[in-house]
């Protein structure tokens, strides 16, 4: 952690990514610029590459839109617990707002498991030390519906509807971007972009920013709780927009979700609805108050408004007074949502970041596995009882990973031989073991349309598969 501020600050930021699983790609390259709130540029611009583990094969598809090879993060790359801990410390450094495009479903997720596979706190560095985590993509939606004067909106050629990818958007707006899917490129465009949002709106700029705040959405809702609201989400995306008026049913307890009915859906079903029957009817749906959704009060949407995003203002009141008058429908979600326990795929450690906290001892024990010597962590690791039935599979994952080369003669022939079975068979729902990529290898350069430079990241994936079977075959690293 390189710099100390009491100022809150932007750290704006975009991962290249070797795969779309967040429980199971890696990342690829990180690129961040630090800027104050009125966005002048803060230190130095950071990019990092993380060096790929043995257990592990890249996305063919992944390599294609980046460019990147897992060679080119090996020869520029740190091992991953190296890597991860650089970024956190970096998200950690006091009142700062961490922010990016799509990053909360996306950048976020890939972030907390590679903290959480490094046996680190996955979700500290989104609270403390007055941090927090914002996402202008549902500010650049809600712009586009709410408030579209003075930017230009791109639509996309194949349907005509309008489009928020970020190449496009800073086209659109004769943004310079030179080159794309390069993390820091992608980091000053959506820096740039927000910046044009808030000089053009800087009302909605300022609500969105404050809507980071897990308490201050809470806040909002709870006035709202029961009645009509506006929601912005790309789940109502349509030709007119992605907004929609809602009405805001119920939070569920222990929870970061609120309930809510989108009232453009027929409400009958959601009357009629018992407790087995009801998280499934058309237009129920649930926001995560952690996660910067958009909200707003109903009257932001007025007639003219409405009728662009194609809201019936009248029949939306009318569906919100009949769901005020069943309060059944309360009693019956919650239950509902009692009766559903979230249940991972799989069982495989690497996707059990969900699966609950650990304890305050298995913590313990991971903090003195990281300290301890390569053969003192293995010395720990044999020793110890977990409570968590993680725990073992996820701490003989990072040694490995991590400290490959001073792994000795009998460690290391464990290890390769988790690592071929690894890419071999990987877990259920990962489609890309060593048959899928090297059949997609084969595809691409059999194509005579696939472009000289996708062939020279094909050629180089390709070579990477054989020496990695190569070496896992062999009895040296």
């Amino acid at each position: 952690m390189n710099i100390q501020r009491e100022e809150p600050t932007f750290l704006w930021y975009d991962l290249e990514t070797f795969g779309l699983n967040s429980h199971f790609d890696r990342i690829a390259q990180f690129a961040a610029i630090r800027t104050t709130l009125d966005f002048e540029p803060i230190g130095e611009e950071l990019v990092y590459y993380c060096k790929p583990s043995s257990d592990y094969l890249p996305n063919v598809e992944a390599c294609l839109v980046t460019g990147i090879t897992p060679q080119e993060c090996e020869e520029k790359g740190m091992i991953e617990k190296k890597f991860i801990k650089k970024i956190n410390d970096e998200f950690s450094v006091p009142n700062t707002i961490v922010v990016g495009f799509n990053s909360i479903k996306f950048d976020d997720e890939f972030i907390r498991n590679a903290l959480y596979r490094n046996l680190e706190d996955p979700y500290k560095r989104e609270y403390s030390y007055g941090c927090s985590r914002w996402d202008v993509l549902p500010l650049i939606r809600a712009t586009h519906d709410l408030r579209p004067e003075g930017i230009t909106w791109p639509k996309r050629k194949d349907d005509g509807t309008f489009s928020f990818r970020l190449t496009e958007l800073t086209e659109a707006n004769k943004i310079e971007q030179i080159g794309a899917h390069d993390a820091l490129v992608d980091v000053r465009a959506t820096i740039a972009v927000a910046k044009l949002v808030r000089e053009k709106q800087p009302k909605l700029f300022n609500w969105s920013l404050n809507l980071r705040k897990k308490y201050t959405v809470q806040t909002k809702l709870a006035k709202f709780e029961n009645d009509m609201i506006a929601v912005c989400d790309t789940k109502f995306t349509s030709k007119y927009g992605c907004t929609t008026l809602a009405h805001s049913i119920t939070d569920i307890p222990s929870s970061s979700n609120v309930f809510m009915f989108d009232l453009t859906k027929d409400v009958q079903p959601l009357i009629d609805a018992d407790v087995d029957s009801i998280l499934e009817v058309d237009g129920l749906f649930h926001i995560a108050v952690n996660k910067s959704p958009f909200i707003s009060p109903s009257n932001v949407i007025n007639k003219a408004t409405a009728e662009r995003l194609n809201l019936d203002l009248d029949k939306c009141k009318e569906n919100s007074e009949i769901i005020k008058n069943n309060p059944q429908i309360i009693n019956n979600i919650i239950q509902a949502v009692a009766n559903n326990k979230y249940e991972m795929a799989t069982d495989d450690a690497d996707f059990g970041i969900y699966n609950g906290f650990f304890s305050n001892k298995e913590k313990y024990v991971f903090e003195q596995i990281k300290k301890a010597s390569i053969q003192e962590k293995f010395k720990i690791l044999n020793k110890t009882k977990f409570e968590d039935d993680r725990s073992y599979d996820l701490v003989y994952r990072y040694i490995n990973r991590n400290f490959e080369a001073e792994l000795n003669a009998e460690e290391r022939k464990e290890w390769k031989n988790f690592c071929k079975n690894r890419i071999k068979n990987p877990p259920e729902s990962v489609e890309n073991n060593l048959e899928f990529y090297v059949k997609k290898i084969g595809e691409y350069l059999k194509d005579d349309e696939t472009p000289a430079a996708q062939r020279e990241t094909l050629h180089k994936l390709q070579d990477y598969g054989i020496q990695l079977l190569k070496r896992l075959d062999s009895e040296e690293l």
